[in-house]
């Protein structure tokens, strides 16, 4: 994706020092990182991201932040799921990651920054659409997936509209 005002930069989410290097002289921040999930996989890539980007972002002139973690942390997206999802996928294979997701919502709700959380469904590789829900508080009904694009397309959008500012949002199909 390219735009006149855009700019990719990469950084170490883990190293403050090197994100000082690269935040200056943008209005906004989108990140869009998780670990690799295994079984009872243990997670601090969020947490200690969040920290660290608090941290460099704090020297920014309007530090606006948007950030990824997943509908999974939120109790009432999961309330809607199967006994597979509740009884076997998340609490073997994602309770650690989803504590890590949740521990850096925490980080940036205590921080100065102006953030969104964006927690989107399911992933996938489809097509952008520009055709989601959104739903500020709680889950939108049916929430199953939505695609790594809209997700991208949500986010950018977000960064001019500055709709959900202070919220976490969800994001499905």
């Amino acid at each position: 994706m390219t735009h006149e005002r855009l700019s990719v930069a990469k950084g170490d989410l883990l190293d403050a020092a090197s994100l000082n290097n690269i935040l200056p002289g943008h209005d906004a921040v989108l990140v869009s990182v998780a670990p690799k999930v295994g079984f009872r996989q243990k997670s601090e890539l969020l947490s200690k991201g969040a920290l660290s980007l608090c941290s460099a972002m704090s020297r920014m002139k309007s530090p606006r932040l948007i950030w990824v973690t997943s509908a999974g942390v939120d109790p009432q997206y999961v309330k809607g799921k199967k006994f597979v999802y509740k009884r076997i996928i998340k609490p073997f294979f994602l309770a650690n990651v989803y504590a890590d997701f949740g521990l850096s919502e925490e980080i940036l709700e205590k921080s100065s920054l102006n953030w969104v959380v964006v927690r989107p469904s399911r992933l996938t590789d489809g097509p952008l659409t520009k055709a989601y829900r959104v739903q500020a508080n709680g889950s939108p009904k049916n929430a199953m997936k939505i695609s790594r694009a809209d997700v991208a397309h949500f986010m950018l959008k977000e960064t001019v509209d500055h709709q959900y500012n202070f919220k976490k949002p969800i994001i499905a199909y």
